[in-house]
């Protein structure tokens, strides 16, 4: 397979495929190089005719190629010396676990994440999550309804 000559681009055309190479799509070399989307989008149909290619992407790799760049970023492996992360604790000095989603026996489950997960509370724990849930929504209630009458006695008196 012959390779295509890059000298028939336009410095312009070359410009915009060095950006493609750099994974910017055409809105974002447009604002790069100070050109509307349409232009931008005209100099890389040119150049792939003038490539002989069908794909932004391959034009972008022929080019670089030819002036000697490379055409993907290195990988770079982390070396294995780092320490693994402390595990996290509870107050308590008990040790949390990232796949036991309840707190030690005592103290009261958190609510699931939503899209919720299996429930696996037993009948004690069940009952005390229903009080403490029914305790809290009556005491909200009776804040509101202790706000209303207390702002209510403000008109009542200046009637």
């Amino acid at each position: 397979m012959s390779v295509p000559d890059v000298s028939r681009l336009t410095d312009k055309q070359k410009e915009c495929l060095r950006l493609v190479a750099q994974n910017l799509n055409t809105k974002q070399i447009a604002r790069r190089i100070g050109k509307s989307d349409h232009a931008v989008d005209q100099r890389i149909r040119q150049a792939l005719r003038a490539l002989g290619v069908a794909d932004r992407f391959e034009a972008a790799r022929i080019l670089a190629e030819a002036e000697g760049r490379q055409t993907y970023q290195p990988l770079i492996y982390q070396t294995d010396g780092l320490a693994p992360a402390p595990e996290m604790a509870i107050s308590g000095g008990q040790e949390a676990s990232a796949a036991d989603p309840m707190p030690p026996h005592g103290k009261t489950p958190r609510f699931p994440p939503l899209g919720g997960r299996d429930n696996d509370l037993d009948a004690v724990q069940r009952i005390k999550l229903i009080l403490s849930l029914a305790l809290m929504i009556g005491g909200t209630i009776a804040a509101v309804v202790a706000a209303g009458l207390w702002v209510m006695s403000f008109f009542s008196e200046g009637a």
